[in-house]
């Protein structure tokens, strides 16, 4: 994961690290290469909160009072 990396969470599907970013991005890590899969930016400001909830079908990320839920299936 990027060492700029305020919070990272383990995906349910344990094949996936799903890191927050100093620079607000949400970024997708492949566990088993350590290759970046996906970087999309959701936050102006750090990232700092992960969790994942309704049985690891959707993926809330937070801070600095930003709050950004996703569809952890898509």
């Amino acid at each position: 994961a990027d060492p700029r990396a305020k919070v990272a969470a383990h995906f349910p599907d344990d094949r996936t690290l799903v890191s927050g970013e100093a620079t607000g991005e949400v970024k997708f890590w492949d566990l088993r290469t350590g290759e970046e899969l996906l970087s999309l930016r959701r936050h102006s400001s750090p990232v700092t909160a992960i969790e994942f909830a309704a049985k690891g079908r959707l993926l809330v990320t937070g801070g600095d009072g930003q709050f950004a839920v996703w569809d952890a299936r898509d």
